[in-house]
């Protein structure tokens, strides 16, 4: 299990300050939110929590070793990072999705992914609860391809 911590993180491009000062601390477990209203810096702060983004001041550090400082093999190995637009050169399945993720999770039972796979096919609640947070997903049982469809920028 990981922590993650931002230490007075701030982010600027182009003269415009996107993350100004902030400071978090993500446990091993659990949920978090961020919410705002559009341009209010959310995906530059997860881009920046995941490595993708690296911020002007400040530092992200994952099990109190700075981000910066780690080779990017172990950086993946230990977070995951699916952008709001996700336009792959190929076409990924939920399962492929959840595959994906499986395949760096050390502790996770060997049937995990088939389980998550028929709960998101058979629970409608499941699905509408993730087009809630974002996404739209086109599943089928024999055409099960997903799309992402995010905030659109100007």
């Amino acid at each position: 299990m990981s922590s993650l911590a931002a230490e007075s993180l701030t982010v600027k491009r182009d003269g415009a300050t996107l993350i100004d000062g902030v400071s978090l601390t993500l446990g091993p477990r659990g949920s978090v939110a961020v919410i705002g209203p559009n341009g209010a810096g959310k995906s530059t702060l997860l881009r920046t929590l995941a490595g993708v983004d690296t911020p002007t001041s400040g530092h992200v550090r994952l099990d109190g070793q700075d981000l910066a400082g780690l080779a990017s093999a172990e950086r993946a190995q230990a977070i995951g990072f699916l952008p709001q637009t996700f336009e792959p050169h190929w076409d990924l399945s939920v399962a492929d999705l959840l595959e994906l993720g499986a395949a760096r999770a050390t502790a996770l039972p060997a049937d995990a992914v088939a389980k998550a796979k028929h709960t998101f096919e058979r629970d409608p609640k499941v699905r509408e609860e993730f087009v809630t947070l974002g996404a739209y997903v086109a599943f089928r049982k024999n055409e099960d391809k997903v799309r992402f469809q995010g905030q659109k920028r100007a």
